[in-house]
């Protein structure tokens, strides 16, 4: 799970600590596919997208779209930067085999635990089976979505890397020489919350990739209620959201948000059953209503 981006600007205790201090996420545990599937991305879209590792960010940039990373960890950012400078630097066989940048790094159980805040445990032990049924139907869906060996997100911490079969699009042969040839120009980053990148942004937004991090302010309503005022005025008419939880929905939205988004439940559902990372309680597509 992931999820940063509008974390309050000083967070406090040991995570808070590690969570201003290193990088957290080496791979976005969110499945583009189905993100592209539900916002149907294109050329004049503007697409902002929490930056977590980037692997979205430049999946996304392969639509044509032009992409806003933001992220308040420097670090996240800088790894995306990164890997645009390889983009640009390196050819693709050089690119795919930098195993410092794009492969497993240290402990999977310390990233698992480092990227789960307590608001977001609390999600997952609420469900009927707690944590326990949690992971063994996490790991059912995983094996029924599609083979192991196609499934990169949980290849590269089995094997420690990834395999020309199975890498995201971005290293593909494709992916690379499509992003080289200028699509890569399309990306920006920020180093801020969500909410104080919007207030920055003067162009409009037509779609908005939340990830999970509103899992992590469920114990601060007032900075949900505040982000949410800045993706609503920063968003172009008839923007689309999508976002995930480690809970069953999204009755932790406050009410007045909850009014002003059309939800697509059934699409949503079905896509969530394609996801392969099949680490989420539930996936959300929704369009802003106007006011």
């Amino acid at each position: 799970m992931s999820g940063r981006g509008a974390f309050p600007a000083h967070p406090s205790g040991w995570f808070g600590l590690v969570y201003r201090n290193n990088l957290i996420y080496n791979q976005c545990w969110e499945d583009p596919a189905v993100d592209q599937q539900a916002l149907a991305l294109g050329p004049a879209d503007r697409v902002l997208v929490i930056t977590s590792a980037g692997c979205n960010a430049l999946d996304y940039a392969l639509s044509g779209a032009a992409v806003l990373a933001v992220d308040a960890n420097p670090r996240q950012n800088h790894l995306l930067e990164l890997k645009l400078a390889g983009l640009r630097a390196l050819d693709y066989e050089a690119f795919f085999e930098s195993a410092w940048l794009f492969r497993a790094i240290g402990s999977t159980g310390v990233l698992a635990l480092l990227g789960v805040p307590r608001p977001q445990r609390s999600l997952v032990a609420g469900q009927p089976g707690g944590v326990a049924g949690f992971i063994r139907d996490c790991l059912d869906r995983v094996m029924s979505v599609c083979l192991l060996r196609d499934n990169y997100f949980w290849n590269v911490y089995l094997w420690g890397g990834y395999a020309r079969e199975s890498c995201p699009r971005y290293l593909s042969r494709e992916g690379f020489a499509r992003l080289r040839g200028g699509l890569a120009d399309r990306i920006s980053t920020r180093t801020a919350t969500v909410t104080a990148a919007l207030r920055r942004e003067r162009e409009p937004v037509s779609a908005f990739v939340l990830l999970d991090h509103l899992d992590w302010l469920v114990p601060h309503p007032e900075l949900i209620e505040e982000e949410w005022r800045a993706i609503f005025a920063a968003a172009a008419p008839g923007a689309r959201v999508i976002f995930r939880s480690g809970g069953p929905g999204a009755a932790f939205l406050p009410a007045a948000v909850r009014e002003r988004l059309a939800f697509d439940t059934d699409r949503a559902k079905q896509l969530h059953a394609q996801d392969r990372v099949a680490t989420y309680g539930s996936f959300h597509i929704a369009r802003l209503a106007p006011v």
